[in-house]
Formats: structure tokens, C-alpha cells, sequence
């Protein structure tokens, strides 16, 4: 791996790994709406999922997930809103973070986090 996207590529497909083995249903990978970009979209227990993937090679500075902004999450909200209202899916939506990094073993720690979000989306899909 030695690009920013071959890494990203990387960790996404380590994600889908790790929410495929706890019961998630993947619906697309890389969903674009206006200037976002959802990583991952999954349905578990009629719930949608807006999955971000942070990767970070070091925790010097924290962890991945910490890099995660609100601006990010604003943008995520919309294009989620916007997935929802596209696949008419009228049940509860969440966003999710997960955050991958190398540990002292030799392998990846890896954690997911749910975002407390408003699930009333009206005024966000008339975009």
C-alpha cells in the first residue's frame, strides 16, 4: 500500500469485513451526493447505516475516528437523507464511524461508533 487511496481502499474493505461478520448487509461502497461521499452504506436490524472510514498508520496525534469533523458529518447527513429518500427506505438512518488503526501486535485495532444524529429529514432531501 502506498498511496493515500490504495490505503483507503485498504481500510474500507477491512470495515466491510468487520461489519459483514457482526451482521450488516452491505448496500454500496463510495456513494456519492453533491460533495460527499459515503464510505459505506449497510442496513442491520432496518436501520441504515452512513459509514465513515478513517485510517491512520499511528496514533500520535489520536485516533482515526477522532478525525471524523462536522462538517463531514453534515455533508454525510445529506447524502444519507438523500439514499433514504432515493430507495425509499422510510425506517430510522445513523452514522457510523469506524476507525483502524495498527496496534502493538502486529495486527488492527478497530472501532465503531455510532453519531447521535436527528432522524427528521425533511428539511435536508429537497436538495
Amino acid at each position: 500500500m502506498h498511496t493515500k487511496k490504495e490505503k483507503g481502499d485498504w481500510a474500507e474493505t477491512l470495515a466491510i469485513d468487520y461489519l459483514e461478520q457482526r451482521d450488516f448487509y452491505i448496500l454500496a461502497t463510495k456513494y456519492r451526493f453533491q460533495r460527499a461521499e459515503i464510505d459505506i452504506i449497510a442496513i442491520s436490524d432496518h436501520k441504515i447505516w452512513a459509514i465513515e472510514v478513517k485510517y491512520r498508520s499511528t496514533q500520535d496525534f489520536g485516533n482515526p475516528e477522532e478525525f471524523f469533523s462536522k462538517g463531514q458529518e453534515s455533508r454525510l447527513i445529506d447524502a444519507i437523507a438523500h439514499y433514504a429518500e432515493q430507495n425509499a427506505h422510510d425506517g430510522e438512518v445513523t452514522i457510523g464511524v469506524i476507525g483502524i488503526n495498527p496496534n502493538t501486535h502486529g495486527t488492527y485495532d478497530i472501532r465503531f461508533t455510532e453519531l447521535e444524529i436527528d432522524n427528521n429529514f425533511e428539511s435536508l432531501t429537497s436538495s
